[in-house]
């Protein structure tokens, strides 16, 4: 694929709660960067719900602390 002088990337596959399938997630570089022709433009796309027994990372960035230890009093043993 080549549009505008910018050529497809790496594409890479990834479970996702947010997006459904075949969605973009994200893209390198990000959008209004000024680039140079040719730029491999990268994509990660959504490869829909993960597995069953999926451990899923919560999104902890730009929380406060104190919201991150009261999630970690909720899930201890």
């Amino acid at each position: 694929m080549r549009t505008n002088f910018l050529t497809l990337g790496e594409v890479s596959r990834k479970p996702s709660v947010k997006f459904d399938k075949d969605t973009v997630i994200s893209q390198s570089p990000s959008d209004r960067k000024i680039v140079a022709r040719n730029t491999m433009v990268h994509l990660a796309v959504s490869d829909g719900p993960p597995a069953d027994g999926t451990i899923l990372m919560p999104d902890f960035a730009q929380k406060n602390w104190n919201d991150v230890l009261a999630w970690q009093k909720k899930t201890s043993p």
